[in-house]
């Protein structure tokens, strides 16, 4: 029997119905027949059924045909059709005519190539392709660190971070870069989940297959990397690991990073590490290659950077500038009278004489001894011990500047250096100056220019009766410090002034000194008197 004879009987066996005008043309090599009531209807249908999406296009060359696959197998030349097949448990699909055809185990390009030569064989100007419609279900094994481990169900094609998050994911112990894919054909490949979700390697998640075994084993080794590195810490060490895979696994260095050399401490034995010093350079540029060190578990890589790399410093100007903001100054600093001029300088409401420059750090933030010792009561107090400590609470972390005289006059006597980090404060001014103490009337009073202390205390109702006059006080507003009033040249605006009341003294206090007093001279009296007998 020829093999154009063939095609009718493979048409019927099919399932299609010839229109007449076909029927009388079959056998002529060159006509051309399509056949509406295909498989291309049973194909849509079973096509509409939903499955998970595919991460892309179905690679033939690696995809591996087994049971369950709905194939499709489209005829062109002589006939033209299309068929939907599935693949059956035994890797086969039976194809009238022919038989059954086996294309289990093959890759979509194997069994292409398998079929298009069957039917050339049998069938004279037919020529067939199949495609892969529907990927089958597969069942995989794992074990180990996972949520739920045992058998779990797939769309193909599958990798292993499905079947790991199927299994319910990692426990905490977990390894992520050593598992094992244990094939079902023998093979034995490896995993590392933390390069492919890092790194995006797929090779690093292989594809899986029916009767897969993927093995989660516990973390047990770990490296460590510092300084100029995306991402510091500690990661998970394989064998066979290198400086370059690890510095990629950290999300490579930083700008700053210094990429002539690295550092890696090793142990050489239970308690004794030493550094080792590698050309970073030679290792990023060539991967795996002989400048390209293999690490030993728990290496510790120290990325140093390049000194002084971008060094910036900002000053912050806060309250009554005209351009209020931060402000880029140079790593080694800028001069107050520079910074001025920048901001555009004062407001019209600006206290100049209250402005102050607070500098974080300045002065240290451990105690000295002495200072310890007053706050632990280790020391008794006494009044210049608590005026200290009053100052320094005061002082903490403000520069020593005049502000209204480096304005007024323009020389370089009064200006000074800002550095980075340094806040200047220019509070609103308050046109008040503040009398409080043994005063009849305390509180705020305006300020006048030209003004003396003693005018200020008695708009303030005058002294009290119990105010010690002797030690009248005035608080800078431009420094923040108490100095006596004798030593104040004129009150400015914003200066508090403190008039503190006379000890009180009771009579028992004055008897007790006095009998002190006495016995003290009787003592001497009783002294002179034995010595002159």
């Amino acid at each position: 029997m020829s093999r154009s004879s063939l095609l009718l009987p493979l048409l019927l066996a099919l399932g299609f119905s010839l229109p007449a005008q076909a029927a009388a043309q079959v056998g002529e090599p060159d006509s051309k027949e399509s056949y509406g009531v295909s498989g291309e209807t049973r194909a849509g249908v079973r096509s509409q059924v939903e499955f998970p999406p595919l991460e892309g296009p179905v690679d033939p060359e690696r995809y591996l045909v087994g049971p369950g696959d709905d194939l499709e197998l489209a005829l062109s030349g002589r006939i033209t059709a299309r068929v939907p097949l599935t693949v059956n448990a035994e890797g086969s699909i039976y194809v009238p005519n022919l038989g059954h055809v086996p294309v289990g185990g093959l890759t979509l390009t194997q069994a292409r190539a398998r079929l298009a030569s069957e039917f050339e064989r049998r069938f004279r100007g037919v020529h067939a392709d199949i495609t892969l419609l529907r990927p089958r279900r597969i069942l995989v094994h794992v074990s180990g660190e996972v949520m739920r481990p045992g058998l779990v169900e797939l769309q193909a094609p599958a990798r292993v971070s499905e079947a790991i998050k199927k299994a319910g994911g990692f426990t905490d112990k977990a390894s992520k870069r050593n598992l094992t894919v244990e094939r079902a054909r023998g093979a034995v490949e490896r995993a590392d989940l933390k390069r492919y979700v890092t790194l995006g390697l797929f090779s690093e998640n292989p594809q899986l297959d029916n009767g897969d075994v993927v093995r989660v084993p516990v973390s047990l080794q770990t490296v460590e990397v510092q300084g100029e590195a995306a991402n510091t810490g500690v990661l998970e060490f394989r064998s066979g690991d290198r400086l370059s895979g690890i510095l990629a696994l950290a999300g490579g260095l930083r700008a700053a990073a210094d990429s002539e050399s690295v550092e890696v401490w090793r142990f050489f034995n239970p308690t004794e590490a030493r550094p080792l010093v590698f050309l970073l350079r030679a290792a990023l540029e060539s991967p795996g290659g002989p400048s390209d060190p293999v690490l030993e578990p728990d290496d510790r890589i120290y990325v140093r950077n390049v000194a002084n790399w971008h060094r910036h410093a900002t000053v912050e100007v806060i309250g009554e500038a005209v351009r209020p903001g931060t402000y880029a100054i140079p790593p080694q600093g800028q001069l107050a009278s520079e910074l001025i001029a920048r901001f555009g300088g004062f407001t019209t409401f600006a206290d100049i004489n209250s402005a102050t420059v607070f500098r974080p750090g300045l002065l240290p933030t451990r105690d000295t001894a002495y200072v310890s010792m007053l706050r632990a009561g280790m020391r008794e107090f006494d009044g210049k011990d608590a005026e200290f400590l009053k100052v320094r609470a005061l002082a903490q972390g403000n520069l020593s500047t005049r502000p209204r005289k480096l304005v007024s006059d323009g020389g370089t006597r009064e200006d000074f250096r800002l550095q980075g980090g340094d806040y200047v404060i220019i509070p609103t001014r308050t046109s008040s100056v503040a009398v409080y103490g043994a005063v009849r009337k305390p509180g705020v009073v305006a300020f006048t220019r030209g003004a003396a202390l003693e005018d200020y205390i008695n708009i303030a109702g005058g002294f009290g009766k119990r105010a010690d006059r002797g030690r009248v006080r005035v608080t800078l507003a431009t420094t923040g410090q108490p100095v006596p009033a004798s030593d104040v040249e004129s009150v400015e605006e914003g200066d508090l002034i403190w008039v503190p009341e006379r000890e009180r003294v009771s009579f028992w206090h004055t008897a007790a000194g006095l009998i002190t007093v006495f016995a003290e001279l009787a003592t001497i009296y009783l002294v002179i008197d034995q010595a002159t007998r």
